[in-house]
């Protein structure tokens, strides 16, 4: 019952990138968006807990983050996440 955002970095929406990622997590519960200006990178789970990565020079899962759990720095993600969302194209 998990729903699921993701916004991708792009000039123009990927429909192929969009659909793989549909089929591999389900489409029901993935929505996504692409914003045509680089982002920040992180997840965030529940708004009670945030991967932050301190690089986008390589993947999330390579590069140096930061886990946090507190609620004032993951309000910030969440709004500037909501912010992001607005201006995302589908």
């Amino acid at each position: 019952g998990a729903k699921i955002r993701l916004i991708f970095e792009g000039e123009s929406p990927d429909i192929l990138l969009k659909e793989k990622v549909q089929k591999l997590i389900g489409s029901e519960s993935v929505n996504i968006k692409f914003h045509r200006e680089p982002l920040n990178h992180f997840i965030m789970s529940d708004d009670k807990e945030a991967l932050i990565t301190t690089s986008k020079e390589s993947g999330l899962g390579e590069s140096p983050s930061l886990w946090t759990n507190n609620s004032n720095l993951i309000g910030v993600l969440r709004t500037g996440f909501e912010s992001d969302w607005i201006k995302a194209e589908n």
